[in-house]
Order: structure tokens, then sequence, then C-alpha cells
């Protein structure tokens, strides 16, 4: 594993470990998760709203892209650890194993080969 990739995995694994990235879920979840105050909030404000299908409409769209873009960002931190874990093994199957030492030939189960 490169220094770069062992380096960001590391820094990522603390982050999902720490404390306060904990506690700034919960905060998430309780504001904008399902049943959140805020997006339950702007959802009964445009439900009340005396104003147009169109802008409504509207509102409830801006509401649910920045409701997915929240989302997306407390999960990024998990999927890089996992694109990072991937590129690793990748890596690790890539790498050529060394030669063996002169007179050492490979054995298999059924003897030499």
């Amino acid at each position: 594993m490169t220094q770069a990739i062992s380096s960001q995995l590391d820094s990522l694994a603390s982050l999902l470990d720490h404390p306060g990235w904990q506690l700034f879920r919960e905060y998430v979840d309780r504001e904008w998760g399902a049943g959140g105050e805020r997006f339950e909030s702007r959802l009964n404000q445009i439900a009340d709203s005396d104003a147009d299908d169109a802008k409504v409409l509207q509102h409830l769209r801006q509401i649910a892209v920045a409701r997915r873009e929240i989302r997306r960002l407390l999960r990024w931190p998990m999927e890089e650890v996992t694109r990072l874990r991937a590129a690793h093994t990748s890596e690790a199957q890539n790498t050529p194993r060394p030669a063996l030492a002169e007179g050492l030939t490979p054995h298999s189960r059924r003897g030499r080969l």
C-alpha cells in the first residue's frame, strides 16, 4: 500500500471513529434525517403555504436535492475507506511475487512441478 493511501485510510478511519464525528452525524440526522426537525419544518411550511402548485413543487425539489446532498456528504468518508481498501487489495493482487532462490522449485500438493 502506498504511503498516501495508507495515510488517507488512517485519517478517514480516525474520523469515523472520533466521538465528534458521531455527534455531528447525530445532529445532521436530527435536522435532516427522516422526521428531522428542519426537514419536517420546511415541508410543513410549504404544505401550509398559499403558494401556487408550481412554486410548492419547486420548493419541494430544492429541499429534496439539499437533503440528498447532505446525506451524500455523510456517506463519503465510509465510501472512500471502501474505495481505498479495494485499491489496496487490487494493488496487492497485481504485485508480482518475488522469485524463488536459485535451486528452489515450487511444489504442488501432488509433488514437484
